[in-house]
């Protein structure tokens, strides 16, 4: 488990306990002082008629062991770094931070002592400092912290305002004893991968475009050819996306030969439904000693270089684009179907179904009762016959060459989505020169590709296996 979410969790677990004690105290309280003297944000600034919470702190200074770091709210609350550079912070652990103070008791151990030295507070460790803002006016509330005492668990705490020296638990102290990274935004692609409704690869040799249909969730390609896309493969991609960080922020000029920004490996958009861009330029990569997968990068409208992990971006993502991401079951069934159509070096049949209660009947021998279920099974198992490879080009560019202008067999199935009737089409070719494999294209999906033998010898030419009538009386 890396540091950070070490330092999230710990946050999240410290800041809910708290905030919850706080809450529950808070009610039973309402109408006494008691709340006011037990925890600190509440005794300093607030009122008997308004509470401190964690949405009113929107200014925090920290200074540890690591520098000086100045963190406030934008104007739509989030947090950002002020000091030592502008950039966003870490959502996730910034948004911690105020439960904890909110949240933090005071446990007084000596009042206005003289000397803080026996207690490290003479030179604190760590300084928070914070700005709460209420209804009439804002208030600045601080708390030092000093050495370990010898009460278990504990550090000492100063409240500077009071000159109270109280008890603090161990873990607190050293949840503000983070470094610029630890404190900085590192999320690359914020947006959940089923909201992104559009995505466009520019390798240098070429671009992929992939547009997620909304009404059925599906992803088709628009981009090198159109097609239906295998959405479980670019789903996953996406969500493997979301969970990738920025691992550095180096200091760099910028300068685009050495970031590599002036001829990018990757340039990388995202769109969400209403059709916000978010673009990712990934340039050449970082000269690290042990790390030579991470890559320059930055993203469009965003201030700062960072470092990603080029092996994902580039190598992961580069590798499943360019291995095509069309259907891998290079066919199936769509929507409500109403007719099927199989044929097989001139033989065949088809079977449909319309009126108001449908039933399935093969058309010519209507007076008899097929098995659909028995049917449609068996097509299922030529559907999911997985690819064995794609040929390189489409139909349109090479049906003649094997065998796709006068298919040897072929299925067509009507269907019905969204009140439209559509159409599939699965066409079956020549065997390949191994004689394992045949060629076979569909109507989703123009290229050529390779599928098992056994797909041509499973597609039903006679419908008489298919009656019930038949099957009963065996």
């Amino acid at each position: 488990m890396n540091r950070r979410w070490i330092v999230v969790s710990a946050l999240i677990l410290i800041g809910g306990i708290l905030l919850a004690r706080y809450t529950i105290q808070w009610k039973r309280q309402k109408d006494s002082d008691a709340i006011k003297k037990t925890l600190l944000a509440q005794r300093n600034a607030g009122t008997p008629d308004e509470i401190v919470t964690p949405d009113k702190i929107v200014e925090m200074h920290i200074i540890n062991h690591f520098g000086e770091f100045h963190l406030e709210r934008n104007e739509f609350g989030k947090w950002i770094i002020t000091k030592p550079t502008s950039a966003k912070a870490d959502p996730q652990i910034l948004d911690s931070f105020p439960k904890v103070l909110v949240g933090m008791r005071i446990d007084p151990v000596n009042r206005k002592p003289k000397n803080l030295e026996p207690y490290g507070l003479d030179e604190p460790d760590i300084k928070v400092k914070y700005r709460i803002r209420l209804k009439n006016k804002d208030f600045w509330q601080q708390i030092y912290f000093g050495r370990r005492s010898p009460v278990q668990g504990s550090y000492y705490a100063l409240d500077p305002d009071k000159g109270d020296v109280m008890l603090i638990p161990f873990e607190l102290k050293f949840l503000f004893n983070l470094r610029l990274v630890d404190l900085r935004d590192k999320s690359i692609v914020t947006l959940p991968h089923l909201k992104i409704t559009r995505l466009v690869l520019r390798f240098p040799d070429k671009t992929y475009e992939f547009i997620r249909d909304r009404k059925t969730n599906e992803w088709w390609v628009e981009k090198p050819v159109a097609g239906l896309a295998d959405s479980g493969k670019i789903g996953a991609v996406l969500s493997k996306m979301n969970r990738q960080e920025k691992i550095a922020f180096p200091e760099i000029s910028g300068d685009d030969k050495e970031t590599g920004f002036d001829s990018p490996a990757l340039i990388l958009s995202l769109y969400d439904p209403n059709a916000v861009e978010k673009t990712i330029t990934i340039g050449a990569k970082a000269k690290r000693k042990g790390k030579e997968t991470l890559r320059y990068a930055k993203i469009e409208n965003e201030d700062g270089i960072f470092l990603l992990d080029g092996a994902f971006w580039l190598d992961e993502v580069s590798k499943a684009m360019k291995t095509p991401l069309w259907e891998r079951a290079y066919f199936r069934f769509r929507g409500r179907m109403r007719s099927i159509h199989c044929e097989k070096d001139g033989v065949g049949f088809t079977m449909s179904r319309s009126g108001k209660k449908p039933k399935w009947k093969v058309v010519g021998m209507e007076n008899r009762t097929p098995e659909f279920l028995k049917f449609r099974n068996e097509l299922k198992i030529i559907f999911n016959m997985p690819q064995q490879g794609y040929v390189g080009a489409t139909a349109t560019e090479a049906a003649d060459r094997f065998g796709l202008d006068k298919p040897k067999a072929f299925i067509h199935i009507h269907y019905v989505e969204k009140v439209r009737v559509k159409e599939q089409k699965l066409f079956f070719g020549k065997t390949d020169p191994s004689g394992k494999y045949v060629y076979t294209y569909s109507n989703l999906n123009p290229y050529i590709r390779l599928v098992d033998k056994k797909a041509l010898d499973l597609i039903p030419t006679n419908p008489e296996k298919f009656f019930l009538d038949e099957t009963q009386g065996q």
